[in-house]
């Protein structure tokens, strides 16, 4: 195993590649991250019992609205701190196909691609606005994707917010081991023929 960054680790050998991406797991924000998320909670638990108190009509449909927001942001929280405390992108190319799994604690749904409907291994650009981009960069936030590829003519993206020196060292990778992994498949195809 090596390491390229702090974050990403890889296995390889003459055919096969194992990309392990680690979320950007930051302890400190982490930890600020959680408190957060426990206070948000409790506030949440005060006020639906303020809701049971009220006798005023108009001042239950507001705490139930109000609920509603809460519920929404107690979720985006919540999924957010467990990306970052425990998720990992794992890639895999490997008998002709690409894997990739966002694993969170081992759970998580395995993605798989033939390798030879791979196209257009790139740089993700992404062509919102700055200012709608930078909610994306924020630490609690779960997009920041910066590599793509064309798979049945949708743009499949992943690396969560990797530095551009691990972008180029993880697009070498892959791109080195998708064509060794077309070019077997591809003379697989032909013997099969023959």
């Amino acid at each position: 195993m090596e390491f390229i960054s702090d974050r990403i680790s890889v296995v390889k050998n003459e055919e096969e590649l194992s990309i392990v991406i680690s979320a950007n797991a930051d302890k400190r924000k982490n930890r600020l991250m959680l408190a957060w998320l426990l206070l948000w909670s409790f506030c949440g638990v005060a006020i639906v019992a303020g809701f049971f108190q009220a006798d005023d009509k108009k001042m239950r449909l507001m705490i139930a609205i109000w609920f509603a927001f809460w519920i929404y942001f107690e979720y985006i929280i919540g999924k957010a701190w467990r990306w970052k405390r425990f998720g990992k992108e794992i890639v895999k190319v490997r008998k002709g196909e690409l894997a990739m799994k966002k694993d969170v604690r081992g759970r998580g749904w395995v993605l798989i691609y033939p390798v030879r409907e791979i196209k257009n291994l790139r740089f993700h650009e992404d062509k919102t606005p700055n200012w709608v981009k930078k909610f994306g960069e924020d630490y609690w936030s779960l997009g920041g994707e910066t590599l793509a590829f064309n798979h049945q003519g949708k743009e499949i993206r992943f690396g969560h917010q990797l530095g551009k020196d691990e972008q180029q060292k993880v697009m070498q990778l892959l791109k080195k081991y998708l064509q060794i992994n077309a070019r077997k498949a591809e003379k697989a195809e032909e013997e099969a023929e023959n």
